[in-house]
């Protein structure tokens, strides 16, 4: 998985983000192991809806490389999508679903927010 590839998709870390998250009103943080084969698969699909989604920041993060991070949020399946919205979780989206399926997820779990 080359950085280039995925621009629009912050990489981060167990120290880093808090920071993250404390900055960005709206963002998303995909869950992954960097061997899962799963997960190679989806992080294109996540790519394609962070270009779309340009009102929306995007972040990844290796959970085997950062086990605090994966403990804290109870990540225990991979790929998993974790919606914040100012600040807080909102959302979590477990195991590979479609792009429709995310971008909705996504949309509605903001959309739900206000309330």
């Amino acid at each position: 998985m080359n950085n280039n590839d995925y621009d629009r998709i912050t990489e981060v870390c167990d120290d880093s983000l808090n920071e993250f998250i404390n900055t960005h009103d709206r963002c998303v943080l995909l869950c992954l192991k960097e061997k899962c084969p799963y997960c190679i698969q989806f992080l294109p699909i996540v790519s394609s809806i962070a270009q779309e989604m340009p009102e929306v920041t995007f972040a990844r993060i290796n959970i085997d490389e950062n086990k605090k991070t994966a403990k804290n949020l109870n990540v225990r399946t991979v790929p998993t999508i974790i919606v914040f919205y100012q600040h807080s979780v909102k959302k979590g989206i477990i195991g590979m679903k479609s792009k429709f399926t995310i971008q909705n997820d996504i949309r509605l779990a903001f959309a739900t927010a206000h309330f």
